[in-house]
């Protein structure tokens, strides 16, 4: 727990002591797979959707970093809460946009064709309003 607060610190109003002890058995529990889950109509879902991004992954990202050096990401300025980072990779340029936040905010735009969006919505409505829906992140490649 200590060790965390070196880490970037804590959010306002947070404190070290509601970090989860990852030695106790409670949190131990708390953190295993539940098994059965897995063959839910929710468990099937989530594979399918990790099913995914993994395909996304290895169709579009893997192809382009098995040479990438160091210095190829560059940040851009976003908002408050967002992320902006593009990869010059292979002679194309991947990008991510991520919004952490709960409310609608402005970041770079992406150039290229979006690969995944969550929710499916940011991507259009980053194109169309040049806001980064909440809680989302759009994948793009150009």
């Amino acid at each position: 727990r200590e060790e965390a607060g070196r880490f970037g610190g804590l959010m306002k109003g947070r404190t070290v002591d509601e970090i989860p002890d990852p030695l106790s058995d409670e949190t131990r529990a708390g953190s295993r797979l539940d098994r059965e889950k897995r063959n839910t109509p929710e468990g099937q879902a989530r594979l399918s959707f990790v099913a995914n991004l993994l395909a996304l992954r290895h169709a579009h990202v893997v192809p382009l970093i098995r040479n990438a050096g160091p210095d190829t990401g560059r940040i851009l300025k976003a908002a408050t809460g967002c992320v902006a980072v593009d990869w010059a990779l292979e002679g194309k340029r991947l990008q991510v946009r991520v919004n952490f936040t709960g409310e609608p905010q402005p970041v770079p735009p992406v150039l290229g064709a979006v690969i995944h969006s969550w929710p499916q919505t940011a991507g259009r409505m980053l194109e169309s309003e040049g806001k980064l829906s909440a809680l989302s992140v759009v994948f793009a490649l150009e």
